[in-house]
């Protein structure tokens, strides 16, 4: 049984509109974790797609339009980081990830980034944390009109893109600033 949820159906079309919700899809092998996720950030305007596994999620980023990707680091199929690495591979899209780890070790945090994740977080996650990451994230791949939100699903560029401006917004050639949100725990 396919565990997918949004607000709005998926987008077919290959290129999003300026102000058309983020879509996050939130993949943990805990419901509790996925509906308390969706339910933080739907009511903040993103479109959540929900999955239980690896493949679930590899399957829901085959059919609809993602901006960033929230993941647990231990699903029951395919491992979080596999699941990233297929992803990127499969549908060609640079995605920015945050992982979700109940066992965040040193290595792990190395595995994480350098397989370009964004952050890794520690379980049980403080939403305030979570929901921050994700919009710093937003911010930083997403920076408005012209930025990576206008790149095509096959993970070109449009040509109305200044080259200088869309290899600077591009995370294959661009990082992030400052350092990555690192281990952090859950309360308030």
């Amino acid at each position: 049984m396919m565990a997918t949820y949004h607000t709005n159906p998926p987008r077919t079309d290959k290129t999003a509109p300026e102000e058309a919700p983020y879509a996050l899809l939130i993949t943990d092998e805990d419901e509790g974790y996925r509906k308390c996720l969706q339910e933080t950030f739907e009511p903040k305007g993103y479109n959540t797609y929900l999955a239980g596994s690896g493949r679930e999620a590899i399957e829901i980023a085959r059919e609809v339009i993602l901006h960033a990707l929230i993941m647990d680091t231990n699903l029951p199929d395919i491992s979080g980081l596999d699941t990233f690495c297929h992803i990127k591979r499969e549908v060609r899209l640079i995605l920015p990830c945050i992982f979700l780890s109940g066992d965040t070790t040193k290595e792990l945090m190395l595995k994480a980034l350098s397989a370009n994740a964004y952050t890794v977080i520690s379980k049980p996650v403080n939403l305030e944390v979570i929901l921050f990451a994700v919009e710093r994230l937003i911010k930083k791949y997403y920076p408005g009109k012209g930025g990576l939100s206008a790149m095509h699903h096959n993970g070109t560029v449009p040509t109305h893109l200044s080259e200088e401006k869309s290899l600077s917004n591009h995370p294959q050639y661009w990082r992030p600033g400052g350092s990555p949100l690192r281990g952090h725990t859950g309360g308030s």
